[in-house]
């Protein structure tokens, strides 16, 4: 009789099963830990960029003015803006523009608020104009430098967002210094 050459060794045919389930295990636990790698450095870089996209506005302490009146145009705009009626609270700002003594004392909160308010209704070039205009010291310019962040993560400047970053980790107590290094790291990545 001549031997079959067809027939596999039973003892051999399991041995090779084995393997392939042993094989295919390996790789879909690296499938795993692979996706599981890639879905977390997403979900960080999402979560970077929260950051900036769910952002708030200027505090209501830093824009109001001593007023003995709620009908003055100064407390009008900040109130419409705090209820985020940007747009009408854009009009009530215009109205002030001519009024020399409100603009010599209130310059720096004048401009931040109308920049967030070009800001939140979409107006980039507006508010990056005002923004970037502010005096280099103080309160407003750190709040000023933060939306310009914002501004530029918006048109999707990541240079120039990179730099506002880079000036606020520079700046030793910016408020938002630390946002700014988890920012501009996980850009970076």
């Amino acid at each position: 009789m001549s031997p079959q050459p067809h027939i596999i060794n039973p003892h051999l045919q399991e041995t090779m099963s084995a393997s392939a389930k042993y094989l295919a295990l390996v790789a879909l636990l690296l499938f795993t830990v692979f996706s599981f790698y890639l879905f977390t450095k997403y979900d960080q870089s999402r979560e970077d960029k929260n950051l900036v996209a769910e952002y708030r506005d200027p505090d209501y302490s830093l824009l109001q003015v001593e007023s003995s009146s709620l009908d003055d145009t100064w407390t009008q705009a900040t109130m419409t803006f705090m209820m985020k009626d940007y747009q009408k609270s854009l009009s009530l700002m215009d109205e002030l523009e001519g009024d020399k003594d409100f603009m010599a004392v209130h310059n720096g909160k004048y401009r931040l608020m109308k920049g967030v308010a070009y800001l939140r209704t979409g107006q980039h070039q507006k508010a990056e104009g005002l923004l970037n205009n502010l005096q280099s010291a103080g309160a407003y310019h750190n709040q000023a430098l933060w939306y310009s962040v914002i501004n530029y993560m918006q048109q999707k400047k990541y240079g120039q967002a990179k730099d506002k970053l880079e000036e606020i980790i520079q700046a030793e107590y910016h408020p938002k210094r630390k946002e700014a290094i988890i920012i501009l790291k996980g850009m970076d990545e």
